[in-house]
């Protein structure tokens, strides 16, 4: 049985279990990643969860337990559905966002799509996006990707909205630098397998993020925080692309070789990432005297 037929006999299954209607949807995310999403209506509530398939599939086919499946889809529903409709009014008001707006990067070119439908300005081989930050008692924390459809109800320009996030992120997504061995146990595997990857002549090294932990490639690009770090290094940095929620920083010195650190990021990405956290196989490198980032 596929994905797609598995996706399909849930709807089918989950939709007679609830006499409820429902709604499959094939939601393309970061980096061109397709998912299944099962979305239940309430007659009454405004918002529905989504709830993504692929987990359970993997589950199904170790099992082939329809039943164990099916309960622990409809008990994910229960425990994500709102008691009563929400307030989205604020969401069509720019004023009462506008706070809340930020900017994160993604991979460009396999994002080419996903851009045509977003406000977004280029940088590098990447992309400025924009999001909402919201804090709910109902849904929790979490984000809202901004759309063309959102700067026409609100009757803003693009330019606009990327003043208000340029100024917003470096608020909301406050950057940290903090040294590799001190978070390897707090960010997971992948900084422990590049620091196991990583030349030793490299050491030391870095994690930029933010202090959410998410999006965190975005402190890129704000203003001053490279810089300070260089200066304090007395050296260019060489920036490594993690993921979209962390970058690596290399003090550079002379004999550092790139071309074996785009290697070793290509492997890493290949191999150990999760493929919507991708977001580069180049090296970058922070000039002290430009104040720039550059690819190498």
């Amino acid at each position: 049985m596929t994905l797609k037929e598995f996706a399909a006999a849930v709807q089918t299954k989950v939709a007679a279990a609830l006499n409820k209607k429902t709604e499959l949807k094939e939601v393309i995310k970061l980096n061109g990643v397709k998912r299944y999403g099962l979305i239940i209506f309430d007659p009454v509530i405004n918002i529905s969860p989504t709830i993504y398939l692929e987990h359970f599939y993997g589950r199904f086919l170790d099992t082939q337990d329809w039943n164990s499946v099916i309960n622990d889809i409809i008990r994910v529903y229960q425990n994500n559905m709102l008691d009563e409709p929400m307030d989205t009014e604020m969401f069509f008001d720019f004023s009462q966002v506008k706070e809340k707006v930020f900017y994160r990067l993604i991979n460009y070119e396999k994002n080419r799509k996903l851009l045509e439908q977003m406000p977004h300005t280029g940088f590098l081989d990447l992309a400025k996006v924009f999001c909402i930050q919201y804090q709910n008692e109902d849904l929790g924390s979490g984000t809202i990707p901004i759309y063309h459809s959102h700067l026409e109800n609100w009757g803003i320009s693009a330019d606009e909205l990327e003043a208000v996030a340029d100024a917003n992120s470096p608020l909301l997504m406050k950057a940290f630098i903090s040294g590799m061995d001190s978070i390897l146990t707090e960010m997971g595997a992948l900084q422990e397998d590049l620091s196991e990857a990583m030349p030793e002549e490299c050491m030391p090294v870095y994690v930029m993020s933010n202090i959410q932990k998410s999006s965190g490639a975005g402190t890129m690009c704000y203003p001053d925080v490279l810089k300070v770090f260089s200066e304090k290094q007395n050296r260019d940095v060489i920036i490594l692309p993690s993921s979209i929620h962390e970058v690596i920083l290399i003090p550079m010195k002379e004999g550092d070789d790139i071309n074996e650190l785009k290697v070793m990021v290509h492997s890493v990405n290949t191999e150990m990432l999760e493929p919507e956290d991708f977001l580069s196989d180049n090296v970058y490198i922070y000039r002290r005297s430009t104040g720039q980032i550059e690819i190498a």
